[in-house]
């Protein structure tokens, strides 16, 4: 079978089993049903994304994952365990559960790979570590985050297949307990068009019947020569000619993602929308309500939105208005903390040196937040139409001018976005405390 027959052109995989090979043994049969298994869960296919696979053996050691968050933004994952077989099988099962279950709940890019490392370093011995890139990829805002422990550096590409910027390894690989939270994770934007290309050291690797590597160099040049809508299969069909249909030593393994920027966020408009003249009309007291306050050193431990919506689940169960509610509260609760405790007067995109010089004071400021509070509160009122909830954060700092808001669109960040989703939004006092209906 040739790489071009196994790839999956926008269709993720999950693990790479030999369809046409049968198992050597029973380890490698139950290699084969166990990552089989993970083949069958239902995978949040991206039209975006193109992904091959092709493993050395009949079960290879790479992973390519890919999810959902809630709030709309691509997770990708793609992991090089050590060995074959049964030990990279049971490898790659802590390593897709903990991405899928986190990635989905929209947790920072730091933090899975945090937890995949302490999941490995827990189960495994140091030797059978995961080399591990992760990309957390927002289309409406071209910025995406980045971590990469191990594995050869990502490329990102314009239009024309020219690199733009090189996204090496700054961690060890998973699974030794040794990830730096501080120092793996980069955050960067991208230009509309651009293309994400990961690939495992196997596909460099590949070897020609004269014993040359495939290597970076011929990738960067089938690169440029390449049509944008045909780049991947252009890498495909170059490896199959330098390798002249010999089997490979490692599992190679390639995947492409067109950065388009969704097209619903073209020229979005940032009218004020509907305001709240009253969120309960008729109610003394809403029928049921939860609240949450977080300080400076909750803060910090970060991911506090993923946790909240964690906790309302609970309570909401599978409510139609759980996603929408995830959306509404990110966006609030990072205005909150960037601009009301953090004093980041500019939005990310208006930052002196770009999105990632953004990030950088972001974490520095945070880091020295030794005060400071957010209030988080979801109330339900019942109506006659059926129930009515309102969605309240408040902040314990200056506040801003939110009567300038629609001559001021960039002061805060999403709240056009914020406006589109709920039926009302309403500031209060200096701009600190803003209700939401939904």
């Amino acid at each position: 079978m040739t790489l071009t027959e196994l790839a999956l052109p926008h269709r993720p995989a999950v693990t790479p089993v030999r369809a046409n090979a049968e198992p050597k043994d029973r380890d490698s049969e139950l290699a084969a049903y166990l990552l089989g298994r993970l083949l069958r869960i239902e995978q949040d296919a991206d039209p975006r994304i193109e992904t091959s696979l092709n493993p050395s053996e009949q079960v290879g050691g790479d992973i390519i994952v890919t999810a959902h968050s809630s709030d709309g933004r691509l997770y990708l994952l793609l992991g090089d365990a050590v060995g074959h077989g049964l030990a990279a099988a049971l490898n790659a099962i802590p390593v897709v559960e903990t991405f899928r279950a986190m990635a989905h709940k929209g947790y920072a890019v730091a933090t899975i790979m945090r937890e995949i490392d302490r999941k490995l370093a827990g189960y495994f011995p140091p030797d059978r570590f995961v080399a591990v890139a992760v990309a957390a990829i927002d289309f409406r805002s071209c910025r995406m985050e980045f971590a990469n422990a191990g594995l050869p550096p990502a490329w990102l590409l314009d239009r024309g297949g020219r690199l733009v910027l090189q996204l090496s390894s700054r961690q060890p690989p998973l699974g030794i307990g040794a990830f730096d939270i501080r120092a793996g994770v980069e955050y960067l934007g991208f230009p509309d068009g651009a293309q994400l290309l990961l690939v495992s050291d196997g596909l460099l690797e590949a070897e020609s019947p004269q014993g040359q590597a495939f290597g970076a160099d011929r990738l960067a040049t089938v690169l440029r020569a390449s049509r944008r809508e045909h780049r991947f299969s252009a890498v495909l069909h170059a490896i199959e000619r330098h390798v002249e249909g010999r089997g490979a030593h490692d599992d190679a393994s390639l995947i492409l993602v067109h950065l388009d920027k969704e097209p619903a966020e073209r020229g979005v408009a940032t009218a004020a929308g509907p305001a709240m003249s009253s969120p309960t009309p008729g109610a003394a007291a809403p029928s049921a309500s939860v609240e949450f306050r977080l300080d400076a050193k909750m803060m910090k431990v970060g991911d506090c939105v993923p946790r909240i919506v964690t906790a309302v689940s609970t309570l909401l169960g599978r409510a139609p208005c759980l996603r929408q509610i995830e959306v509404i509260l990110a966006e609030l609760f990072q205005n909150a903390l960037d601009h009301g405790l953090l004093g980041l007067g500019l939005a990310a995109d208006d930052w002196p040196g770009g999105y990632e010089a953004y990030m950088r004071e972001r974490a520095q400021r945070l880091s020295r937040l030794d005060r400071g509070t957010i209030r988080v509160r979801l109330s339900s009122w019942q109506r006659d139409e059926g129930i009515e909830r309102v969605l309240e954060v408040e902040d314990s700092g200056p506040g801003f001018d939110h009567a300038s808001m629609p001559e001021r669109p960039n002061r805060r960040r999403g709240i056009a976005r914020v406006r589109r989703l709920a039926k009302g939004v309403q500031y209060h006092g200096n701009g600190n405390r803003v209700e939401v209906l939904i």
